[in-house]
């Protein structure tokens, strides 16, 4: 018999001493349904926005996406009934499932936006919808979370920096980075209405990394605006909030 404890590695609850490492922020999950639904929904959604289901055309019955896909006629018809409320498709008792033309769609739809790729050909009009909302926004959630973010810069944030100054980081680690920095800002004065812009935030990174031809050095700035807000000069952050959005809004 083993005379050695076991090991508490496994254990998320044991060594209540110990701290998960530090990682940066990925994009946020979507909450409005989850395992197969989910999963349906985003491939449905992609097949949609890439035109393998073209706009206008009639989607296959739900016993044959189910057999497609491998699912049950229930998780496709909860899935298509979320994409009907996205406003993505449109059900007719005669005629099936209809894709929608896009001004039906609801574009600053995270879930949406994410199903688009910079060769997409509905992705400028997304995108600049997307960077004019958010150059709303960001600066207001800049002003909500003066002196609400520490004035010193903590690990999770200098790893989000140091991320940025890494030549070799992949560019989804770009992406994460900055993110981990606008999630901090978005979720410091807790309102959920900020809260909500987190999705949308990611995609406009994501998008403006996939569009651009070169990429700036931007963990300045972003170290800037972090020590700013933390001290709590309204002026000064939301000048460099500016600065880093305008790198977006160059794209358009």
């Amino acid at each position: 018999m083993s005379t050695l404890a076991p090991s508490f590695d496994n254990y998320h609850h044991l060594r209540p001493g110990t701290s998960e490492p530090l990682s940066l922020l990925g994009r946020p999950e979507p909450s409005l349904a989850h395992g197969a639904v989910r999963d349906v929904i985003d491939w449905l959604g992609r097949a949609i926005a890439g035109g393998y289901f073209p706009i206008g055309s009639t989607l296959p019955m739900e016993n044959e996406l189910g057999e497609q896909v491998g699912v049950s006629r229930t998780v496709i018809r909860e899935a298509v009934k979320i994409l009907t409320d996205k406003g993505v498709v449109k059900t007719a008792r005669r005629y099936g499932t209809v894709v929608n033309t896009l001004d039906h769609w609801n574009l600053l739809d995270a879930d949406i936006v994410s199903w688009h790729e910079a060769d997409s050909t509905s992705v400028g009009l997304i995108f600049r919808a997307l960077v004019e909302l958010l150059n709303i926004m960001l600066p207001q959630a800049t002003q909500a979370s003066l002196n609400r973010l520490p004035a010193h810069i903590d690990g999770l944030s200098e790893l989000a920096l140091t991320t940025m100054q890494d030549h070799h980081a992949q560019q989804r680690q770009r992406v994460d980075a900055e993110y981990t920095i606008w999630a901090q800002v978005l979720s410091a004065p807790k309102s959920s209405v900020f809260m909500q812009f987190r999705g949308l935030t990611y995609e406009m990174l994501r998008l403006t990394y996939a569009l651009e031809h070169r990429h700036e050095s931007v963990d300045q700035l972003y170290r800037e605006l972090l020590q700013r807000i933390g001290h709590g000069d309204a002026s000064e952050a939301d000048l460099t909030c500016r600065l880093l959005l305008k790198r977006s809004k160059s794209l358009i």
